[in-house]
């Protein structure tokens, strides 16, 4: 497991409000550092690929593209689309996209 800065965890949580970035939970200090584009989907570990998720969703996630992952939650809209972050590489973000 990567060690992340205070700094990069800090930074994570408050670009999403400390809410989990799937389903919008409150994290309450319990949270994991979750590639967005998994690394097997070609993600990178750079920093606009990282962001945090509730146990749960990362569990339900592993290694979905968000596509798939939400079918399998059952989400029609996820946390970050209301916040209208942007994640991902520019690279992935075409062939993940949500719209």
């Amino acid at each position: 497991m990567a060690n992340f800065s205070k700094k990069l965890r800090r930074d994570l949580l408050l670009e999403t409000n400390e809410r989990c970035v799937y389903c919008g939970v409150e994290l309450n200090g319990k949270y994991e550092i979750e590639h967005f584009i998994p690394r097997v989907l070609k993600g990178s570990g750079t920093r606009k690929n990282l962001t945090v998720a509730c146990r749960r969703c990362n569990r339900m996630k592993l290694d979905y593209s968000l596509e798939k992952f939400r079918n399998n939650i059952g989400l029609t809209v996820f946390y970050f689309e209301t916040l209208k972050l942007s994640k991902g590489e520019k690279r992935a973000i075409f062939k993940y996209s949500l719209d």
